[in-house]
């Protein structure tokens, strides 16, 4: 008996190790009453009101688009790859939501990815 004991303890602080990972697994994984998953945070930079540098790209369609076109317009300019299959469809949708909040003041933003 006593050497099924010692082999017990031999092996406590393993087991305590195991216990305990498991404890924090099941903290994990277990819902929280909160059925809605976390929206990713977004970080960004908020620039100098000074006026952006000009530009002049060509569209989807073969056409120019430059920024001076849309003088006094609020742009949103933001750059995603076009193969991009994961963060660039969260970045879209989470401006378009925020577009779309701003009701008919939406109509005079405009989007401009740069890709």
């Amino acid at each position: 008996m006593r050497d099924i004991s010692m082999a017990v303890w031999k092996r406590a602080p393993w087991l305590i190790l195991v216990i305990a990972g498991a404890a924090a697994l099941a903290g994990i994984m277990i819902p929280r009453g909160n059925d809605t998953p976390a929206q990713p945070a977004l970080a960004g930079t908020t620039l100098p009101p000074v006026p952006a540098p000009g530009f002049q790209l060509t569209d989807q369609f073969g056409h120019y688009v430059s920024l001076a076109q849309f003088r006094g317009r609020t742009v949103v300019l933001t750059f995603m790859g076009a193969h991009c299959t994961e963060l660039c469809p969260v970045v879209a949708e989470k401006i378009r939501r925020v577009v779309a909040a701003l009701g008919p003041a939406g109509k005079n933003v405009v989007l401009l990815v740069i890709s």
